[in-house]
């Protein structure tokens, strides 16, 4: 059944089985932030990542929906003069994986406490009507995304030290 849904990708125009990198979804991200927040600027020097990572499919809305609503939530709440730090990475441990690792870093007015407790609230609230509401609803609709994708994995949201992380795994393989 895995082959045969496989070989069908083949089978389907380009246009059905659209192909981005990774570089370029953030990028669209950041673009789309920026109409609302013009003075984002996420650092083109602040990306780890070792190599370009091509996505085929219908896979990458996926990968722009959680992407879009973490780098909003860093261009409303984080440090605008530093950078958002960023890290793509292909893992092939356990099946084929795309980990993507975002740290921004919280203002300098903010308590680490205080923002580690309002994420961790955000994470303990009901997050299946996240798409019903705009503000404060980041965490809850990426809660939601995991629990309705078995294919991602909301892996770390927290406070380290002075900066945000957040960790998202997605099963390239099934």
């Amino acid at each position: 059944r895995k082959l045969a849904s496989m070989f069908g990708w083949f089978k389907r125009p380009s246009i059905v089985a659209p192909i981005a990198t990774v570089s370029l979804l953030f990028a669209a991200t950041v673009a789309e932030v920026k109409d609302s927040i013009p003075e984002f600027d996420p650092q083109a020097g602040a990306d780890s990542s070792k190599e370009e990572i091509e996505l085929v499919g219908h896979f990458y809305h996926l990968i722009y929906d959680s992407f879009a609503i973490a780098v909003r939530n860093a261009a409303k709440y984080a440090d605008r003069t530093k950078p958002l730090n960023r890290k793509f990475e292909i893992v092939r441990d356990m099946g084929k994986r795309l980990v993507v690792e975002f740290s921004s870093s919280i203002l300098p007015t903010d308590d680490p406490g205080a923002v580690s407790a309002a994420i961790e609230e955000r994470k303990q609230a009901d997050f299946m009507d996240a798409n019903m509401y705009e503000d404060k609803s980041g965490i809850s609709k990426l809660l939601l995304l995991s629990h309705n994708q078995d294919n991602f994995l909301l892996d770390q949201y927290e406070v380290v030290g002075s900066e945000v992380r957040i960790r998202f795994i997605y099963a390239l393989e099934h």
